[in-house]
């Protein structure tokens, strides 16, 4: 694809962001029981932190502007001494927590709510999703999930209340036939291929955190690869490219595909379908954003524009 439509393609993406981002700075996204059912509006902190994190390396002359709306927006919805809640109605999570305190204007740093996050750690030194404390509602079934815990990662780095974490995602990773989500301890998103973006990104923002992982990432990444050139549906090929860039692999002879494959899904007011982003555990709900998927192929389509 030439670098022109690459270019309109991501003029009309930030098009229909500037539309759907409101003007405190929240992202639409939505939940539903699974199988599909009837979407109930939301605008959780977590989808604004997300978007923030792609739009990062993104050079747009509309990317600031929806930067700091955002970032003022995880502003107004942070507790001290930096902690975010999905819902107000559920106690504040490891990895609401971990990616808004990346984000926010200015960032939270790791000593600031460090004492909190290891509170929510088990015997082995993992970190649940959860901090429950007496004055929170009931509590919720509280795993050990691998990608949060490289989302968690990402905020605290390398220090040594973190290295039992490291230790137990390298293992996750080490054997190639650990492709699906319920082999990876995965229980709030979909596919492996989340840990495996999640893993690139804590190693970029902490570097050189799971330096010595970037090839066994890039291997597993690619193991997904479809005949069509893409990852599966367009979150999923988008923050596949993204993590191989990020990765320095030659993505020479998957650029062109995975660049149409993007193309051929974006819609005609600028934006991609919403998938199925995160998911609820025990319940068999889902949640999916438009705008996430959006920013996701922005932030592709940059990287293959970049080289």
């Amino acid at each position: 694809m030439r670098s022109r439509d690459l270019e309109r393609a991501i003029d009309r993406a930030f098009a229909f962001l500037k539309r759907e981002v409101d003007e405190t700075g929240a992202w639409p996204s939505s939940f539903f029981h699974l199988p599909f059912s009837a979407r109930i509006p939301e605008t959780p902190p977590f989808v604004a932190a997300k978007g923030l994190l792609s739009l990062e390396g993104v050079d747009h002359p509309d990317a600031a502007e929806l930067r700091e709306r955002s970032r003022k927006f995880l502003r107004d919805e942070m507790e001290p001494p930096g902690l975010w809640r999905y819902w107000p109605t559920l106690p504040p999570d490891m990895d609401d927590v971990a990616l808004c305190s990346i984000v926010a204007d200015p960032p939270v740093a790791a000593e600031d709510n460090l004492a909190l996050m290891l509170s929510c750690q088990t015997e082995d030194e993992l970190f649940l999703t959860w901090l429950q404390r007496p004055e929170d509602p009931e509590s919720v079934v509280n795993p050990v999930d691998s990608a949060v815990n490289a989302n968690i990662l990402a905020h605290l780095g390398d220090r040594p209340e973190t290295r039992a974490a490291q230790r137990w995602l390298v293992r996750l990773i080490a054997k190639p036939a650990a492709t699906q989500a319920q082999r990876l301890a995965i229980y709030y998103y979909p596919y492996a291929l989340d840990l495996y973006f999640a893993l690139v990104r804590a190693s970029m923002l902490k570097a050189p955190l799971f330096a010595d992982q970037r090839e066994t990432l890039r291997e597993r990444i690619m193991a997904c690869l479809r005949p069509d050139g893409s990852f599966g549906d367009c979150q999923r090929t988008a923050q596949s490219i993204t993590a191989l860039h990020r990765l320095g692999a030659d993505c020479s002879a998957l650029d062109g595909p995975a660049a149409e494959r993007l193309r051929e899904a974006q819609r005609a007011d600028g934006g991609w379908p919403e998938c199925v982003a995160f998911l609820g555990y025990p319940l068999h709900a889902g949640f999916g954003s438009e705008s996430l998927t959006t920013v996701c192929c922005i932030e592709a389509l940059h990287c293959i524009l970049a080289g």
